[in-house]
């Protein structure tokens, strides 16, 4: 057996040495313990839920508001109806 070792003092056989002694209880830090982590946590009652509203911008709004419109209004309504209906249906939409 040639000694693999670094300047740093780390003895990769000495490790390995270690790990075989204790094969029971490397195994069970690397593979038990997640996996009854994981078990645990689908197994909780799930405790919040979540729900998203979108909300258009309406072009009217300012005016109505303020008496005069900061926003230029969009010259193609269909456009805007358009894009709001891809950005419904891009990125987790369920349809």
């Amino acid at each position: 057996m040639s000694d693999i070792s670094t300047d740093s003092g780390f003895d990769f056989w000495y490790v390995l040495r270690a790990i075989r002694r204790r094969l029971p209880l490397f195994l069970a830090c690397v593979a038990l313990v997640p996996c009854v982590a994981v078990v645990y946590s689908v197994l909780q009652k799930k405790e919040y839920t979540g729900k998203a509203v979108l909300q258009f911008r309406n072009p009217e709004f300012d005016q109505k508001l303020f008496g005069n419109s900061f926003i230029q209004n969009p010259s193609d309504p269909e456009r805007v109806a358009a894009t709001n209906r891809a950005r419904c249906r891009s990125r987790g939409s369920r349809r």
